[in-house]
């Protein structure tokens, strides 16, 4: 059935949550509906079908329908489709019987076309399905989500205060259910959560897990097509998922993606996590399409073109929940930092594609949890951007990278001396001394990862070192490269 619904509407998927939640919201109003067999009014004629009159219309039916309802005594809804302006299919439900085993054989696929009251609330309807409400229930519902916004909150109760309402009202709109995921806090977020996000689904994890843990705990509870790992500093704005859900729905090729990023202190400029894409260089350090090292642009509109990219920001990462099981997640040994890099390194190097959707605008505040200067966020990115080069360099670039990589970490520990930040230097020295004593534990990581990789030269890493285009080409824009 799915199958002839995308057929109609040229790819578009049908979100089957909001029939769910529909559904229990009746049944909790001591209502009594369930939405039964289902048919498209309008076929693909270019497959042979069982054909029957439906509403004296041609129409394809599902083979069997009529004796699956009788045998199953569910309800029977006509169901309209169109298009909608956000890329989903609405639904308009009409109930045709309630008692499918006391009408006569024939009766229901030949049902004259009478106007059947609707049942109260649930003329307006996403979704499509076979569904027995009887067996849905508030423990299941999850199971039904089309897009999830999850966001992974330790004690930020008052970022939460501050941003939460933008991601409320300019998500559930476009249909997407969003999760708030609790690192085991001990501030107030969980009871501010529950007093004034009633709407928002609450995730409780026992301790604070870090970023990656976090999200592959949470992750675990949440089922959905695409799931969007949010950061809690982020703004976004009014119908920021519809690009996004759009181009994930018309190229199946593509993992994951993500909106532009903007800087919420200066919303002219983008934002130093993501901007408008990342790409990686042959050591291994991060650059984007926007900001190269500590120089970061104007958003005059330069970069307002969809192209693939390196990696995709986890600030405001949207995936496919398939692409992100298959390919294990982030990897808790990350903790935090460098994480959604590492996955998407994967992702690129199994031959699915990223991409940067412009179109789509969220503003970042960036540096909520860990300040850039602090050595803390200086050793995990040195020493999970070592762990990441491990786990995915090929083969023949491994021992070329990692010998000028020992040099230039160096040379970064002695820039910070030179700069009077003695704890950050010493971090470096301490993440090269972490890396090597996690190598041994990497080493199947490592082997699988190879063993999987199917595209072996990544067009969006570059051949050459960002450093040297930055520092001695004087190359401060993406533009330049």
């Amino acid at each position: 059935m799915f199958k002839h619904i995308r057929a109609r509407f040229g790819g578009y998927n049908v979100a089957k949550h909001s029939t769910a939640r529909e559904v229990i919201k009746l049944r909790r109003e001591g209502r009594q509906i369930a939405i039964g067999l289902i048919t498209d009014q309008s076929p693909n004629r270019s497959e042979a079908h069982y054909w029957t009159t439906f509403l004296n219309q041609d129409t394809v039916f599902m083979d069997g329908a009529e004796r699956i309802a009788k045998l199953m005594d569910f309800p029977v809804f006509y169901c309209e489709l169109e298009r909608t302006s956000r890329g989903y299919c609405k639904v308009l439900f009409d109930l045709v019987t309630e008692t499918p085993k006391q009408t006569a054989d024939g009766e229901i696929t030949s049902a004259s076309p009478v106007v059947w009251s609707r049942p109260s609330g649930a003329n307006r309807l996403i979704g499509s399905g076979l569904i027995n409400a009887g067996k849905i229930n508030e423990k299941n519902l999850c199971n039904m989500d089309k897009i999830a916004v999850v966001i992974l909150n330790w004690n930020g109760c008052d970022m939460l205060r501050s941003f939460l309402p933008s991601v409320v009202r300019f998500s559930e709109v476009d249909g997407a259910v969003v999760y708030v995921a609790d690192n085991g806090s001990t501030d107030a977020s969980v009871a501010m959560l529950r007093r004034e996000f009633p709407s928002v689904h609450l995730i409780l994890l026992e301790e604070n897990h870090g970023f990656a843990d976090g999200y592959n705990l949470a992750l675990k509870q949440v089922e959905a097509e695409y799931v969007v790992l949010l950061n809690s500093d982020v703004e976004v704005t009014e119908h920021w998922l519809v690009p996004l859900a759009e181009y994930m729905d018309a190229y199946p090729e593509t993992a994951a993606c993500q909106p532009k990023i903007r800087s919420w202190r200066n919303k002219g400029q983008f934002e130093y996590a993501g901007a408008a894409g990342g790409f990686i260089d042959r050591y291994g350090y991060p650059f984007c399409r926007g900001r190269i090292m500590g120089v970061v642009e104007e958003d005059k509109g330069q970069y307002d073109t969809v192209i693939p990219i390196f990696w995709a920001t986890g600030a405001a990462l949207f995936i496919r929940l398939a692409d992100y099981r298959e390919a294990g997640g982030l990897d808790g040994r990350f903790f935090a930092h460098m994480e959604e890099i590492d996955l998407c390194w994967r992702l690129r190097a199994r031959g699915r594609q990223l991409a940067c959707i412009p179109q789509s605008v969220v503003f970042h505040v960036g540096g909520a949890t860990l300040k850039k200067e602090n050595p803390r966020k200086t050793f995990l990115n040195f020493r999970n951007n070592l762990v990441m080069l491990y786990k995915n360099l090929p083969q023949e670039d491994l021992a070329s990278v990692m010998r000028v990589r020992a040099v230039l970490d160096y040379v970064a520990a002695f820039s910070f001396m030179l700069k009077g930040q003695l704890p950050n230097a010493l971090a470096v020295f301490r993440a090269r001394r972490a890396y090597h004593s996690l190598r041994t534990s990497l080493a199947a990581s490592r082997k699988e990862n190879l063993k999987k990789t199917t595209l072996a030269v990544i067009p969006e890493r570059t051949k050459n070192s960002i450093l040297a285009q930055f520092y001695l080409h004087g190359k401060k824009f993406f533009s330049q490269l």
